[in-house]
């Protein structure tokens, strides 16, 4: 979500003072993002996946197809190669779904290929042919439009559903929490993301204040930590699994060089 915030600001920012070094700028982004992601995405994992600045470089692709799109609009009209690329890119994104092993769903090359196929199918479906058709239809527009509000709200709704253990082991109450979230996804879109009305400099600017003020209060009182019974106390400040190490480096999500605490047995954790 952060990226929303902060590359709109950039690129207004290169456009007014950099505007003929906006591209390289653009670009010198993604390839330093890109960079850090080859760095840390085999010994550090969880946070190659969390932070802006290695994730930086994916959002940052979608917006490089968008821009390319508008430029170039009366371009790549041939319906046999958009057809094709389509289709490859189709054929990609479904083996690395169906086919691809979850421990290397993380690697650098599937990465790159997920990156790239959903690049090529953004760029060459909204064409006049059969997939064009699909994607543009009402329905999966409708999923376009509300997926910001979809991430934003799916992520508390599914905790705080695991933490009441509401739907464990309950189907249909999974499906009912799953159509609750789409509901408020959808709700939050018109209200929210669709209103011009709250989106006025005073609100803005209110708006970011009281989160700032608030962030400010809850890190500055440790997380309010005395609302919690003392038994919660000596809870470590890291799930157990995370403490486990060897060779100085954490165990817990690591791909190459896995942990081995048994030298007689050839099995590894």
């Amino acid at each position: 979500f952060q990226f929303y915030i902060v590359f709109p600001i950039i690129l207004l920012f290169s456009l007014k003072y950099f505007k003929r070094y906006t591209h390289l700028i653009i670009l010198f982004l993604l390839l330093a993002s890109f960079y850090a992601t080859f760095l840390g995405i085999n010994e550090y994992p969880n946070a190659t996946y969390y932070f802006l600045t290695t994730r930086f470089w994916e959002f940052l692709s979608g917006s490089i197809v968008g821009i390319v799109f508008f430029q170039n609009k009366k371009k790549f009209n041939n319906k046999l190669f958009n057809t094709i690329i389509l289709t490859l890119s189709i054929c990609i994104l479904s083996y690395i779904i169906f086919f691809i092993n979850k421990i290397f769903l993380s690697s650098l090359t599937v990465l790159i290929f997920t990156i790239l196929s959903t690049c090529l199918f953004i760029f060459f479906a909204p064409k006049k042919n059969y997939f064009g058709k699909i994607i543009l239809s009402k329905y999966l527009s409708l999923v376009g439009l509300i997926s910001v509000s979809l991430y934003l709200w799916h992520y508390p709704i599914f905790v705080f559903t695991r933490i009441s253990g509401f739907a464990e082991g309950q189907l249909l109450k999974k499906i009912f929490v799953g159509l609750v979230f789409i509901i408020v996804a959808v709700i939050s879109y018109r209200l929210i993301e669709n209103s011009n009305k709250i989106f006025s400099a005073k609100k803005m600017v209110s708006s970011l204040i009281v989160v700032l003020v608030t962030n400010y209060l809850i890190v500055f009182n440790g997380g309010f930590i005395n609302r919690f019974a003392n038994k919660i106390y000596n809870i470590p400040a890291e799930p157990i699994y995370n403490l486990l190490g060897q060779n100085n480096k954490k165990c817990f999500g690591r791909i190459n060089n896995f942990c081995n605490f048994n030298k007689k047995s050839v099995k590894k954790i």
